[in-house]
């Protein structure tokens, strides 16, 4: 917003500092002046006036920070009309006392429409307005200096001698005074006569009752509406004005009469000993006090400001003590602070008249402690930098899914105002989105004439979010993809890929099993597999059903291992254990198993470890099941290797060992050993 520094001047007896001074010192402590312009004998400052403060959207609001921040005397003359007419017989109607909170008018009768005096032109040019005649122009030189806008009526030209505040009507039109048309509707408050609207509310008036050079007779509105109806109306209609931004800001009811008792002080007229003020008791600005504690200043800022120096800061503000003793005072805040609610707002405006460049730089006095370590964030580094030494590429999705990729899925969680289509659905899965990610990535190398490669290898970790009975349960997810050119490559690779990243977390005592139990039609059940740590299921490692890869248009013989991080990370485990070279040799057996079809490996592997002493490992040689056996049978050759850590196991030790094995195979209906 534009400042003259001539006009600022004028409310000072003695000379201010020159302009650059000026811009430095409220820059400082109070707004930021961005550019200074020469202009002729005048300086213009523009200023950054920050929303909590619309009292300083006004010379008088800037003059009284000028004055607080330099200690420079005020020159307050006193204001004074003699109202010398008789009541005029126009009657105001407030019918939106919600928008309109106070609406205050006067009459001036025998008034001269002409030219302004040069000092009243030269500061509306300052300030970016246009001249246009006297009337018009007392009435916005009264709201540059006191920030409270005035409009001016014609009063013969008003239908019924009555000014009437209400929303505009379904229809209604009005020729503004910028010479447009504006078609209005019923959420748009505005100011009317008998017959016809006259203004937009608080942003533009007609040319209805507009003041020409036969006006004898005004009626001067000085009102306060609602910031955010304002707010509204500019925006629909695309109109934003002087006076619309300053209601915007949320202007003081209680300068109403002044801006009145201002104007005519500018305008030759007789002026109306009655004003009307429509001003309901609850629009009505009540007082408050703020019970404000002196030991709270060196608290926050760190000074002692002695007590005589914080009244006289906020007196230089117009802020007055209605009571004070040694160690609190009790402030009454002005009805135009209204940015002034806790007694942290006092102390910042004691801080920057005091001056905050005072306070003395201290280093804190904090304890030096190394911060707890968080495990989820470590342990999501340590995994992201394992997969990418293995080769994967890290990857960030948005965590929406389209309508197109929701698939008919019942526990999605839609948006209530999602951006587009595109982002209509929170994320069930990172599979999707990764999917989509190895079809495009393939694409562009084909377009490109590049070599593909045998593997592409993607991974993510992120949050996953499913509909439950009881709400929305979120959980984090990590995910891997593999595309292998050839299909029976993939399996295996994701498989070696993930234990690799299992053994490098510190988890040995990981298996899988066969999924059973799972209804997710995104896996091709016969090719996946659980995942499990100690006999807890953590995720899955599979190839994606070719519906799944269709459906997102990625390339056929895409595996994936998908799996809950945080019960994950509850296994990850940085201690290394060591074990002595062996100094002794192993003895190694081979055993060969018939048992049931159905019977799976795993179980068959878990009891031979069970049941083995000094059993070191145990291998998987070979699974066979062909006309040979007995129906309903496989057989399963494993190889057990001893060893001791004390001894050379005898030959009599291991048979003892293995006829324990066999007797404890036996036990189980359909298994025993081949021959």
């Amino acid at each position: 917003m534009k400042f003259s520094y001539n006009w600022i001047q004028s409310y000072f007896l003695k000379k201010l500092s020159k302009p650059d001074d000026l811009a430095e010192i409220l820059t400082l402590g109070s707004f930021e002046v961005k550019d200074i312009a020469k202009d002729k004998g005048d300086y213009i400052l523009e200023m950054d006036i920050t929303p909590n403060r619309p009292d300083c959207l006004s010379y008088q609001g800037i003059a009284r920070e000028v004055h607080a921040l330099t200690g420079m005397i005020l020159n307050n003359s006193l204001l004074k009309i003699i109202p010398n007419a008789k009541a005029g017989n126009i009657k105001v109607k407030n019918e939106e006392p919600k928008e309109c909170l106070r609406y205050c008018g006067r009459e001036m009768f025998n008034v001269r429409v002409g030219e302004s005096s040069k000092l009243i032109k030269d500061r509306l040019v300052a300030n970016g307005l246009q001249p246009i005649n006297s009337i018009v122009d007392a009435a916005n030189y009264v709201m540059l200096e006191t920030g409270q806008p005035l409009h001016v009526f014609d009063a013969q030209k008003l239908e019924g001698n009555q000014i009437i505040i209400r929303h505009a009507k379904k229809g209604e039109e009005i020729d503004a005074l910028d010479e447009n048309k504006y078609k209005l509707d019923e959420s748009i408050l505005i100011i009317a006569d008998g017959k016809k609207p006259l203004a937009i509310a608080g942003i533009k008036g007609g040319k209805g009752a507009a003041i020409s050079k036969y006006t004898k007779h005004i009626f001067i509105e000085s009102a306060n509406f609602e910031y955010k109806g304002i707010r509204k109306t500019s925006r629909k209609l695309g109109l934003r004005t002087d006076a619309s931004v300053r209601y915007e800001y949320g202007i003081d009811r209680n300068m109403c009469n002044y801006a009145l008792d201002k104007f005519c002080s500018l305008v030759k007229g007789d002026i109306s000993k009655a004003t009307t003020d429509i001003y309901p008791t609850v629009n009505r600005v009540k007082s408050r006090t703020i019970k404000f504690d002196l030991s709270l200043i060196k608290k926050i800022l760190g000074l002692d400001i002695p007590l005589n120096q914080v009244v006289s800061i906020l007196k230089s503000l117009d802020i007055k003590i209605a009571k004070k003793n040694s160690k609190s005072l009790d402030i009454l805040i002005p009805s135009f602070r209204s940015d002034l609610k806790i007694p942290e707002d006092i102390i910042e405006e004691l801080g920057r008249i005091y001056g905050l460049n005072r306070i003395e730089p201290n280093l804190p006095i904090y304890p030096l402690t190394i911060p707890k370590r968080n495990e989820s964030v470590y342990w999501e580094s340590h995994m992201k930098n394992i997969l990418k030494e293995l080769g994967f590429i890290e990857t960030y999705n948005y965590s929406f899914i389209s309508h197109k990729d929701a698939r008919g899925i019942d526990s999605l969680i839609e948006l209530e105002n999602p951006v587009s289509d595109e982002f209509r659905y929170l994320r069930p899965n990172l599979i999707f989105n990764l999917l989509k990610l190895v079809g495009f990535n393939l694409k562009i190398k084909q377009i490109q004439g590049k070599k593909i490669g045998e593997y592409l290898q993607l991974f993510e970790i992120g949050d996953v979010f499913k509909k439950t009975k009881t709400g929305v349960e979120e959980k984090r997810m990590l995910t891997g993809l593999i595309w292998a050119e050839k299909e029976k490559n993939g399996f295996l690779c994701a498989k070696s890929l993930l234990e690799t990243t299992l053994k490098k977390l510190g988890i040995a005592s990981y298996y899988f099993d066969v999924d059973q139990n799972s209804s997710d039609d995104n896996w091709i059940k016969s090719k996946t597999a659980e995942i499990n740590i100690d006999g807890k299921t953590i995720g899955h490692l599979g190839a994606i059903s070719l519906k799944t890869l269709k459906d997102f248009d990625s390339p056929q013989w895409v595996f994936a291992f998908n799996i809950e991080l945080e019960k994950l990370i509850k296994e990850c485990d940085e201690e290394n254990e060591f074990e002595e070279i062996p100094r002794f040799p192993a003895a190694i057996r081979d055993i060969s198993i018939l048992l049931p079809r159905e019977v799976r490996v795993a179980k068959a592997l878990k009891l031979l470890n069970n049941v083995g002493n000094n059993l070191k490992d145990v291998d998987l040689l070979d699974m066979y099941e062909g006309k040979e056996l007995p129906s309903g049978k496989k057989n399963l050759t494993c190889r057990l290797i001893y060893q001791a850590k004390d001894k050379t196991l005898s030959g009599q030790e291991i048979d003892l060992t293995m006829q324990k094995i066999i007797k404890e195979l036996e036990k189980n209906p359909g298994w025993g050993i081949r021959k």
